[in-house]
């Protein structure tokens, strides 16, 4: 095999012992799966953990690759964990710098405490678990959130230290160590199929061990999946969950040297390689955070298949498509150029107007991802050799790096502090003369306000819209009775005054889109003095609960003197042409039919403020059928919720125009 030098920042602690394995330091190496993920996925919209197993891919290779250069060089585990967090540290406070820097110049999009807490989670290496035991329900995203993954990594790459050095001290047979990998691997993937019976469990409100979830703090309630989110978000951004990768990579790395791969014709090996790389991207492009399958062994399946893609690449038996992968130079500098590229992304895509890229805008899209990784080259070719020399030939001057690095991280505090209030700065309206919006409600305004906010189409019909929805939520408290199945609705969700009255605060809106009804469908079931009481749908009791609910709402959203649009509940169709088809009793017309007449006697109450828009007569003209298609567009995947094409059309072609006439604004030139 040809050798391959090892990267200048782990080549000072190298110590060949004997015939030498070319491996190079792949520990950072996940990235090179990640930062394609991410940059592609922002591009094209999606949220962060929308590849999920993308990551999984890049969790594998990263723990074989530690394993087998730590065997390879025998280098002391922990001098070489040093030597990769100096290496990896310095690229994500440079970007932290940027950011402190960038951001009082920025339009107020984000709140400071979000931006605050994401950049210090993630130059701590622990933004996952904020996500994870976080509020997921937050509506700003900042230019950290995708570095949750370089946290999960960095965390599976301690404990991969942490074995080694505990393997050096007791060593242990190659047998043994695979045995107790795969084990661990079974444990994780079990786990995560407990978190997603939780899961399942409380959202058909049925007590896990007799437990009450709205008894447990908020964090507790995250940490078990004792909610009702439909991304998944613990299983995907808990460490503990994606354990599994760490295994079976560990394990792998192993069995390089192992009799069983040795044993195998090349031939074989070879195919079976071929077959799982190709199973591997079918099963990854075929997977996404709402799949019913994802926390039920695909992270397992996925990690087994890449385990058997590396066995291949780099066994001595295969000489055929994947084999003499491991001696390859670049692959030497490929994880710290992908590495340094998955952490500028964030920053520049804050620089772009509003933080927005167009889904349409493919040529900023890729001139974004292509500097990126100028980026990533000009860091790991340039920078970090730069920084190697300055505290290497030179250890005196590391008290520089720690300081430099210390006075980085107060910057960015100071900088989130006293930028200038969100409150105080907003106005009405922009520089540019476009009134806020904001939308409020659940899921299906919270997906039509993304969408048009992200890709910048609110722009482009002449407003700037924002969020004020919380997915899953509806304005009423109790528990959700469905087809004789109670579901408990997550406490938080009984925050949205708060939220909404904060945006508004914050937006000081011209208009707010108020659409918040889909859990309104359901019979309510709740405790009130002690005594059970059920509000069914339709009934008087029903209608002033939800009517009261309803005022509420209008009075926050227009205490700024904003119009409140109020769209109508688009019918549930049972047999909609769409992807997934609702089987739950919001299929009932009488329930939409119910819900709307409120919102007319509602609005009619509040002639000086509000206004209705009749979004079921738009995609339900007879009042029964949904329009799962408009003009060859496919505008809802489940007759709830909106695609992301679909919310792009009503915004275009029927919302937008409607607010410009009350807004008495004319659409943008250009």
């Amino acid at each position: 095999m040809i050798p391959v030098e090892l990267p200048r920042s782990l080549r000072s602690h190298h110590r060949p012992s004997g015939r030498r394995r070319a491996v190079p330091a792949m520990g950072w190496l996940l990235v090179a799966f990640a930062a394609v993920a991410v940059l592609i996925g922002d591009g094209a919209g999606t949220a962060a953990g929308g590849a999920p197993l993308a990551y999984d891919i890049g969790f594998t290779v990263a723990a074989f690759g530690l394993v087998r250069w730590a065997r390879a060089t025998k280098v002391a585990p922990r001098r070489a964990a040093l030597s990769e967090t100096r290496s990896r540290l310095p690229v994500i406070l440079a970007a932290t710098a940027v950011v402190a820097v960038v951001w009082p110049f920025l339009d107020d999009l984000l709140t400071h405490g979000r931006l605050l807490g994401d950049g210090l989670s993630s130059v701590l290496q622990v933004a996952n678990w904020r996500y994870a035991l976080g509020d997921p329900l937050g509506v700003a995203e900042t230019p950290f959130r995708p570095l949750w993954a370089t946290s999960v990594g960095a965390q599976l790459a301690a404990l991969v230290v942490v074995g080694l050095v505990i393997a050096g001290r007791r060593p242990l047979g190659g047998r043994t160590v695979v045995r107790w990998c795969l084990a661990g691997a079974v444990l994780s993937a079990v786990w995560t199929m407990v978190l997603a019976t939780f899961h399942a469990m409380t959202i058909a409100d049925t007590r896990v061990l007799g437990i009450d979830p709205a008894s447990l703090p908020a964090w507790l309630r995250r940490f078990f999946d004792l909610g009702s989110d439909p991304e998944q978000l613990r299983i995907l951004f808990g460490t503990d969950t994606r354990a599994s990768a760490m295994f079976v990579g560990v394990a792998a790395a192993v069995l390089v040297d192992g009799d069983l791969v040795r044993r195998l014709a090349p031939g074989r090996l070879r195919w079976v390689g071929l077959a799982a790389a190709a199973a591997t991207v079918v099963l990854t492009a075929a997977t996404s955070t709402r799949s019913p399958w994802l926390p039920y062994g695909a992270f397992l399946v996925t990690d087994v298949l890449v385990a058997l893609v590396l066995l291949a690449a780099v066994s001595d038996a295969g000489d055929g498509p994947l084999g003499g992968l491991e001696p390859v130079r670049w692959i030497s500098y490929g994880g710290a150029v992908a590495f340094a590229a998955f952490v500028w992304h964030g920053p520049l895509y804050a620089l772009v107007p509003d933080g927005r890229v167009d889904v349409a805008d493919g040529a900023l899209a890729a001139l974004l991802a292509l500097v990126a990784i100028g980026l990533g080259l000009a860091w790991a070719l340039g920078a970090e050799r730069l920084l190697h020399r300055f505290v290497h030939e030179h250890p005196e001057r590391r008290a520089v790096l720690v300081t430099v690095g210390v006075v980085i991280v107060v910057g960015f505090v100071v900088s989130c502090l006293l930028a200038p209030s969100p409150a105080a700065s907003a106005s009405d309206r922009l520089d540019d003369g476009r009134p806020n919006v904001v939308f409020a409600g659940d899921s299906m305004p919270y997906g039509l306000g993304f969408v048009t906010n992200r890709d910048g189409v609110d722009r482009s019909e002449g407003t700037n819209n924002a969020l004020a929805a919380l997915p899953g939520c509806g304005i009423t408290g109790g528990a959700l009775k469905n087809q004789g199945r109670e579901q408990v609705q997550d406490p938080t969700c009984l925050t949205w005054p708060d939220l909404w009255n904060d945006q508004v605060l914050l937006r000081q809106p011209k208009a707010a889109v108020l659409l918040a009804w889909a859990w309104e469908l359901y019979d309510r079931h709740v405790t009130e003095g002690g005594v059970d009481v059920t509000y069914e749908v339709g009934t008087p009791e029903w209608e002033e609960r939800l009517g009261r609910a309803m005022q509420t709402g209008i009075d926050v959203l227009s205490s700024k003197d904003a119009k409140v649009a109020m769209l109508t509940m688009p019918c549930v169709d049972a047999e909609i042409d769409a992807p997934s088809r609702p089987t739950s009793e919001a299929t009932e017309t009488w329930r939409v039919d119910a819900v709307n007449r409120l919102i007319r006697k509602v609005a009619a109450a509040n002639p000086s403020t509000t206004f209705v828009l009749d979004l079921d007569g738009y995609l339900c003209p007879d009042g029964k059928h949904y329009r799962s298609h408009i003009d060859g567009v496919l505008m809802t995947d489940d007759s709830v919720h909106f695609s992301e094409a679909g919310a792009d059309k009503i915004w275009k072609d029927w919302l937008a125009p409607q607010l410009r006439e009350v807004l008495d604004i004319d659409k943008p030139s250009s």
